[in-house]
């Protein structure tokens, strides 16, 4: 009895340990989400995550890169694991290093080539993101978009008639690939909807 209930000690310890470890990867990973969206003139955003697990591999950011021009980011990495979570920090990282190296000249089709290109050097043929990309122009009020094998982006119009956002390429980190984008306009009351697959298996 005595060495079983030392090997159970033993287990609850270690189990305790194990939460303390995802709990401040739970933190680690909130901190990589925006904590207050961006405010704008002309748009109304709104975003909300939440997790299946501690940690997975669902991400979304808005970025203001400069006065004309938002970019807006959803991915879902393979998973919903300590291994999808690493790949989020690794987008992150790569997102914030671009934009550092491209201040002057960000471009989306080659910042999402880039993010390929980083994706495939740095995770296994197993993990994979699908990303959504868009990059609205204020001014000429222009949304580029390139879906990388992500579910579809939704633009409803003001009469409520849908079209689809779903030109790019295959998923991130799958294959060294040219990335595509195309653009459309947008119309004060139209409505963008962009998503993970969570929302699906809901």
């Amino acid at each position: 009895d005595l060495i079983e209930n030392a090997k159970l000690l033993e287990i609850q310890i270690e189990q305790e340990a194990l939460n303390r470890e995802l709990k401040t990867a739970r933190e680690i990973q909130q901190n990589l989400l925006p904590v207050k969206l961006p405010e704008f003139k002309d748009l109304d955003i709104a975003a909300k995550l939440i997790p299946a697990k501690e940690i997975g591999g669902d991400y979304y950011n808005v970025f203001e890169i400069s006065e004309d021009k938002t970019l807006f980011i959803i991915a879902d990495v393979t998973g919903k694991s300590i291994s999808a979570a690493l790949i989020v920090s690794t987008i992150y990282s790569a997102v914030i290093t671009y934009f550092d190296q491209n201040e002057d000249k960000f471009e989306l089709k080659d910042f999402v080539n880039c993010l390929n290109r980083i994706l495939l050097q740095s995770t296994t043929a197993e993990k994979f993101a699908t990303a959504w990309f868009g990059l609205y122009d204020h001014s000429a009020k222009t949304l580029e978009s390139v879906n990388a094998g992500h579910n579809v982006t939704y633009v409803f119009d003001s009469k409520g008639e849908l079209s689809e956002l779903k030109t790019g390429g295959l998923f991130l980190g799958s294959f060294d690939l040219e990335y595509n984008s195309e653009s459309v306009s947008l119309d004060t009351g139209n409505v963008v909807f962009f998503f993970t697959d969570g929302v699906n298996e809901a």
